[in-house]
């Protein structure tokens, strides 16, 4: 994998590296071993750079001092410099950093179910010519042009929100003043479509490139009707197998040069109620293979609740805290 990417990272000065690691590598968001991105991330979890972007940013490391990690250091523009890294579709490693920075119930919701391949030396990536800067732009916006335009009507954990006999690829147009994310519209659709929700990363030019399918065995889509057919689409159309994966393109406006191509100036931007929802469905999909609870004690209300130990009161685990169940 490493090997048929180092040329590019020679050639490419807008390159930062490349990572073995992607954040959208889950079951419902990733498919293709032979598709590499651009994206605006920082190196992490088994990456490559060449020996002088290394020592370039060796010449002004990390500054001594509490709470400064190198990953995030590297996010900030005076030393990422506008530049991408190269991230696969389908993650070649796993993350295995159970530690000071992720708990085991941490790693077990976030990282246990990604997606990754063990087959990478049998792997010939796509035209790897086609990631130099220039060339992928016009590939990237091509793809963007000629893809569905979507407008998201129903909430996106409970519907499926591509057409089931369309093969895409789809685009779909979402409120985002900034990487942010201040309006929650990126957070709305990676916590629907299955994807790691916890932060904004891997994003080119303020967009998302997702490769989706349903998620009906995990609760989520559980009202997409998989025998819709549109009545006016040609055969050579139709969506056979309706498990398939489909690419999405996530558009955040007005950050991203591609809201020009918005044919409806219509953008998504969630209420509270739908984003609330949204968070109560990623936590089910991620604690649905766990029944841990915890048994205690609360301050008793009255007397009567001391005497018959009616005050105990039954938690579940989530991300690192507990909540009533």
């Amino acid at each position: 994998y490493f090997q048929q990417l180092a040329p590019i990272l020679t050639e490419d000065a807008t390159l930062l590296a490349a990572n073995a690691f992607s954040h959208h590598s889950y079951p419902g968001t990733a498919q293709d071993t032979r598709r590499v991105l651009r994206t605006r991330v920082m190196p992490q979890y088994g990456w490559l750079m060449t020996r002088s972007v290394a020592m370039q940013l060796m010449e002004i490391w990390v500054p001594v001092g509490p709470g400064r990690d190198w990953d995030w250091w590297l996010t900030l523009e005076n030393q990422r410099r506008e530049r991408h890294v190269l991230v696969p579709e389908v993650s070649r490693v796993r993350h295995c950093g159970t530690g000071e920075h992720v708990s085991s119930w941490q790693q077990s919701l976030y990282h246990d179910d990604r997606l990754y391949t063990t087959t990478q030396s049998d792997t010939r990536l796509y035209d790897v010519s086609r990631l130099v800067s220039r060339q992928y732009a016009a590939w990237y916006e091509k793809e963007v042009k000629t893809a569905t335009a979507l407008v998201l009507r129903d909430h996106p954990c409970s519907v499926f929100p591509l057409p089931l006999d369309q093969v895409g690829p789809f685009v779909t147009f979402v409120g985002v003043p900034s990487l942010a994310d201040s309006y929650r519209s990126f957070y709305l659709l990676l916590a629907c479509l299955g994807s790691d929700e916890t932060s904004i990363k891997e994003t080119y030019e303020g967009t998302i490139r997702l490769n989706i399918r349903p998620l009906q065995d995990t609760g989520l889509h559980s009202n997409s009707s998989l025998k819709t057919k549109a009545s006016n689409l040609e055969v050579q159309h139709e969506l056979r197998d309706q498990s398939a994966h489909r690419v999405l393109y996530i558009v955040g406006c007005p950050i991203s040069k591609y809201c020009s191509l918005q044919p409806e100036r219509v953008s998504l931007v969630p209420n509270a109620d739908t984003i609330q929802l949204a968070a109560r469905m990623a936590r089910q999909r991620r604690t649905r293979r766990y029944n841990v609870t915890t048994r205690v004690r609360r301050t008793p209300g009255n007397w009567t609740e001391d005497a018959w130990r009616s005050n105990v009161v039954a938690l579940q685990p989530i991300y690192d805290q507990t909540l009533p169940r």
